[in-house]
């Protein structure tokens, strides 16, 4: 199973605060029998949560390692929920 749209990034927005949640919902997902979960922080600046592109790969290479260190079978990949589409 595939889940499109996770918030699994810790301290990014309103997922998990901090690695511990981050596993911990990570740990949830494989149990529902998710194998694969599209990491979707929020980029929307008007609430303070001043997510980029250019931040992704860092935030990706951290939540693979954290799973990785914890042997945690989770694959993740990259997406956002991105409210500044389109905007000038």
């Amino acid at each position: 199973m595939i889940d499109l749209h996770c918030h699994i990034h810790p301290g990014v927005d309103d997922g998990p605060f901090d690695e511990d949640e981050s596993l911990a919902l990570a740990r949830a997902l494989v149990a529902a029998g998710v194998t694969t979960a599209a990491c979707t922080s929020h980029v929307r600046p008007a609430k303070g949560w001043l997510n980029t592109k250019n931040g992704d790969a860092p935030r990706l290479a951290r939540v693979r390692a954290l799973l990785r260190a914890h042997d945690v079978k989770l694959d993740v990949v990259s997406g956002a929920e991105d409210y500044e589409i389109g905007r000038a």
